[in-house]
């Protein structure tokens, strides 16, 4: 049976993380969005080099949490197909 699973943008010292928690409490980063001087740069991470999914210089925040949203890198990492991200952003852990 799987696990019921949620999914978020959390912030970080450098940007946002995107996190998939299980039920049970594990954590895994599926993408990321970092602040940068030109803007924001953008990753979906895989286990494999995938260059097209990053992108750098978004010129929103906004901009680069839906290109990385739109790879579901959650998929990769055992999350279902249809798991929807959490509205908002959670603060970055104390």
């Amino acid at each position: 049976m799987a696990h019921p699973m949620n999914l978020f943008w959390r912030e970080s010292e450098a940007g946002l993380n995107l996190i998939m928690e299980r039920d049970n409490g594990d954590q895994t980063r599926v993408g990321y969005v970092l602040r940068t001087e030109r803007g924001f740069d953008a990753l979906a991470q895989t286990y494999g080099d995938s260059p097209e999914n990053s992108k750098v210089d978004l010129a929103t925040l906004e901009e680069a949490q839906a290109f990385v949203e739109m790879f579901t890198p959650w998929q990769e990492f055992g999350g279902a197909w249809a798991l929807v991200v959490e509205p908002g952003v959670r603060p970055r852990p104390s």
